[in-house]
């Protein structure tokens, strides 16, 4: 029989290919290494990889099984919508990740607009009275919590909670279409102009590679034409049938990522294959701190017929086609966590060099990546913590930039671990309070450590070490877990519904005189002086200062 060329037909449906549905990725950080802005392969396992990304998907629809393994394919054989519906066509899939942050920040210049002040719940209830009454008032207060949540208070677990996490249904919904190359520049120039906030990223970060491809497109020649608009299909088998089951058959599952640099510049590769009934993959080649985003494409044998001119006998084709890509999946590698507080932490006393000794160990850390420790005292609970110093024994190849970091007197730093200080400040009349805190290799610090009040006993020739406070007290409340809170006179108060709060200065003294003359301790508003009652909504993590001003004579 003589070989005579053939071209496969265009009867091909490829509405019915369907793309994975329900793609996430989460970022897993199990353990410090010191070069984590390197991709490294550490294991094939998850256990024994330092870091890893693990994307999980769905198959909404049903197929029949393709008996060829998806790990024997050849993916440069696999043909893409692209390639079905021309030559002359990109396929596009882009997804607005960031529209609660572009739709919290059009909140805010509304509010500025409208002259709405205040936090965020009254500026979701002034503006919420401008608006239609269709707009749905619940997601309005949860949009105006995002905009303000960068500047709300930590609390003792370290983090704070927004309720905005229950629409991430809604950034996981793509916008997929197919341009004709010729026109691809201007319509992505167009859509980036008329978007209504800023341009979304996949499309901005995409605009220069497809003006170049438009511009490339009618270099070669600047009219359309037919041939913009064939398909040809390379088969991987063909054979003689007269009974061949056409249709498509489900082979298994590629997984592209992306990996965003701050440059601008963006990787696409695919990275992994999953088989029929694998609905996950796990990617360890993961840089601290970098961006990925992760699609993921059904991969279908496609048994087409052929025609071939001159000739009556049937011949079949099986082609590689995958499906559109799946939604976007973005995931920072970034850890959140802050470390647990030393532990251990004991006191003895020197009484050859009268000098206060300090220990203290490790805090119980899967992720091992506790760099740095600190060391804070205070004379009393009155008065806040001072950093005595900050143990470095970050071993990094590209420590990261702290902004709290302290001044370079406070910092020793050492090739080792460092669990030991002398205080040589500390006397046999001497009343301290002392805490430490841990500080990881990403610059994420603890709360405080168990708090501890230390003094001399000359009678007994001996230092006392009591706890008044145990571990967990916020940097910025560190009386919140006091042993003995009645010891404390407590500027709050607390409940729940009252709308209205009656607030009363009574000052035990209005003057307080040495050597005859008036201190002034009571600063009024002729003296610009303000006193303010800090308001905390404990449910949402929200709070807000209110100014008050006493006018002299008013009391």
């Amino acid at each position: 029989m003589a070989t005579v060329k053939s071209l496969l037909t265009n009867a091909l449906s490829y509405s019915g290919l369907r793309p994975p549905a329900d793609v996430s990725a989460e970022f897993m950080y199990r353990f410090y290494t010191p070069d984590e802005t390197v991709s490294e392969q550490t294991g094939n396992e998850p256990g024994a990889s330092a870091r890893y990304v693990k994307v999980n998907f769905t198959q909404g629809e049903s197929y029949a099984t393709s008996s060829i393994k998806i790990s024997d394919i050849d993916i440069t054989k696999v043909h893409t919508i692209e390639d079905i519906v021309n030559m002359r066509c990109t396929y596009i899939t882009s997804q607005n990740t960031g529209i609660f942050n572009r739709t919290s920040d059009a909140i805010q210049r509304s509010c500025r607009m409208r002259g709405i002040t205040g936090n965020s719940t009254d500026k979701a209830e002034k503006l919420g009275r401008t608006l239609s009454p269709a707009v749905n008032r619940e997601i309005l207060q949860d949009l105006a919590v995002n905009s303000d949540r960068s500047g709300l208070t930590q609390f003792a677990n370290g983090s704070v909670i927004s309720d905005i996490s229950k629409y991430d249904d809604v950034t996981g919904v793509p916008a997929r279409g197919n341009f004709y190359d010729k026109f691809i520049g201007d319509i992505c120039q167009n859509a980036e102009m008329q978007s209504p906030y800023r341009a979304p990223v996949e499309l901005g970060l995409i605009a220069k590679y497809l003006l170049d491809r438009q511009r490339e497109e009618r270099n070669i020649a600047p009219n359309i034409s037919a041939g913009d608009f064939t398909s040809f299909l390379e088969p991987i088998a063909t054979e003689e049938s007269t009974s061949a089951d056409f249709g498509y058959k489900l082979i298994g599952y590629l997984i592209d990522r992306v990996e965003e640099f701050s440059s601008g510049k963006r990787e696409i590769r695919t990275i992994g294959r999953s088989s029929q009934t694998n609905l996950s993959f796990v990617d360890y080649e993961i840089k601290y701190g970098a961006r990925y985003s992760y699609t993921v494409r059904t991969i279908f044998e496609a048994t087409l017929p052929q025609i071939i001119t001159g000739r009556a006998d049937p011949i079949v084709s099986t082609v590689l086609i995958s499906s559109a890509p799946s939604n976007i999946a973005s995931v920072v590698a970034e850890e959140l966590v802050p470390p647990p507080p030393p532990t251990d932490v004991s006191f003895s006393f020197d009484h050859t060099r009268g000098e206060l000794v300090i220990r203290w160990e490790f805090p119980v850390n899967p992720q091992q990546d506790v760099t740095r420790f600190q060391l804070f005292r205070r004379r009393s609970i009155a008065e806040s913590f001072i950093l005595l110093k900050e143990f470095d024994f970050d071993r990094s190849s590209s420590p990261v930039i702290r902004s709290d970091a302290p001044l370079p007197i406070n910092i020793i730093k050492s090739n080792f671990p460092v669990r030991r200080f002398i205080d040589h400040d500390f006397g046999r009349s001497s009343d301290y309070i002392y805490a430490l805190c841990s500080v990881d290799a990403h610059g994420l610090v603890s709360n405080y450590s168990t708090q501890f009040r230390v003094t001399f006993n000359r009678r007994l020739n001996t230092i006392i070490v009591k706890s008044i406070s145990s571990s967990g007290a916020p940097r910025s409340y560190p009386n919140l877990y006091l042993n003995n809170p009645d010891s404390l006179t407590l500027d709050s108060i607390s409940g729940r519904g009252p709308t209205r709060m009656r607030i009363v200065f009574d000052p035990e003294y209005h003057d307080v005189t040495a050597s005859g003359f008036n201190l002034e301790l009571l600063k009024f508003i002729e003296n610009d002086a303000k006193y303010f009652v800090n308001v905390i909504d404990t449910d949402r993590a929200e709070q807000v200062s209110v100014p008050i001003s006493i006018i002299s004579g008013s009391i």
